[in-house]
């Protein structure tokens, strides 16, 4: 074990080291305050780190506020699909190309400040990662390209991601996938973030922000709502590998964020559950992106023609021009080498089944066989 891993899972705050001391302390009111013991450093350091947060935070407001407020958004690039289908290789990859940004790890973690403080601590931060994800061999670091879902949690408290803090209330914030029983208020406020978070990236870059978070495939009315003009790109991959992938994900990645145990909640059963709701509501919610601005691809042919996948993708979104492009991301697929994915165990029939049916138009929208028959079926 890397002695960062270890670090990070004995003083590490997961993603809520961000949070404004205000955030933290509805979270907390939220759970009824109930850290269990081993993790009554981290919830101490979770506190500290929001003090800190809090005050840098009115800094920032003070020095880049007008800019802020004033900052015109570039229609951005939304990478969708559920966890494990290949966002984050197809998230880097679009990253590659210049005429666009994309959220850093340190900018996700520390969503308030990062205008101020990141030129000179998200050295410290890269210190302390892994070189690669706990849960893959993906790389890691403060600079790289990741998910703005951490940001939006870190300054609402509104999240899929906090139930891995507090799994007591993991429905609760479970809902957040989906927007669900949420209220207006609660809604507005997520809305609020996404938007402070969009225009300090446009203050920092002025370019078009390649965004992706799995929990934004169920997010698509919100999102036509508040970017009109924006490109989505959906990804997905087989339906047993990503269902087992996710389990194997979360199992690794609580051990960095949790404030409670486990107990009762069950990692299978809130897999099976949240991703039908999300791919429920993005087939629903699908046709309101309008006509160009939407394509859907598979990770095997990602995985297999890497470039004449992408060069598809550029063209069905109207994204500028593929060819000047074309050498770095050959360049970026080489530096990759010969990547080892995770290999799963088999799920049993009776597992099996239980996805064809909860997942039916998973399979039936992306022409996935549910490999009928024992026989035939084939491991994840």
């Amino acid at each position: 074990m890397a002695w960062q891993q270890k670090v990070l899972e004995t003083f590490g705050t997961g993603g809520l080291g961000g949070m404004s001391f205000r955030t933290w302390l509805r979270c907390l009111r939220e759970n009824q305050f109930s850290i269990d013991s081993p993790y009554y450093l981290r919830a101490a350091i979770t506190t500290l780190s929001s003090l800190q947060n809090s005050a840098y935070r009115r800094l920032e407001q003070w020095r880049y506020g007008n800019e802020i407020r004033i900052a015109s958004i570039h229609p951005p690039i939304f990478v969708l699909g559920l966890w494990r289908s290949g966002t984050t290789h197809l998230h880097n990859l679009l990253s590659q190309d210049p005429r666009f940004a994309f959220p850093n790890t340190y900018q996700v973690f520390f969503p308030h400040t990062f205008l101020t403080t990141e030129s000179w601590n998200a050295g410290l931060l890269s210190f302390l990662l892994p070189a690669r994800r706990i849960q893959d061999n993906v790389k890691l670091g403060a600079d790289q390209p990741q998910e703005d879902d951490f940001a939006t949690a870190a300054m609402t408290g509104m999240s899929f991601n906090l139930s891995m803090a507090f799994p007591r209330q993991a429905a609760a914030y479970s809902r957040f996938m989906t927007f669900k029983n949420t209220s207006l208020d609660e809604k507005q406020r997520w809305r609020d973030a996404l938007e402070l978070f969009m225009k300090k990236l446009t203050v920092k870059y002025d370019r078009p922000i390649v965004v992706k978070s799995p929990s934004h495939t169920g997010h698509v009315r919100e999102l036509v709502e508040m970017f009109p003009d924006a490109k989505f790109v959906l990804i997905h991959r087989d339906p047993y590998e990503v269902f087992s992938s996710t389990v194997y994900c979360f199992e690794k990645v609580f051990k960095m964020w949790a404030l409670q145990r486990l107990g009762s909640y069950d990692i299978v059963e809130s897999t099976i559950s949240n991703f039908r709701d999300i791919t429920e509501k993005y087939f629903t919610e699908r046709d309101l992106i309008p006509h160009g601005n939407l394509v859907e691809i598979a990770y095997t042919d990602l995985d297999r023609t890497p470039i004449e996948t992408l060069r598809s993708v550029y063209a069905a979104v109207n994204l500028p021009e593929f060819q000047s492009v074309e050498p770095t991301m050959n360049r970026y697929l080489d530096s990759l080498g010969r990547y080892e994915k995770n290999r799963h165990r088999q799920l049993d029939l009776g597992l099996q089944d239980r996805l064809v049916h909860e997942w039916r138009r998973y399979f039936s929208e992306w022409g996935y066989s549910d490999h009928a028959g024992p026989t035939k079926r084939r491991a994840a």
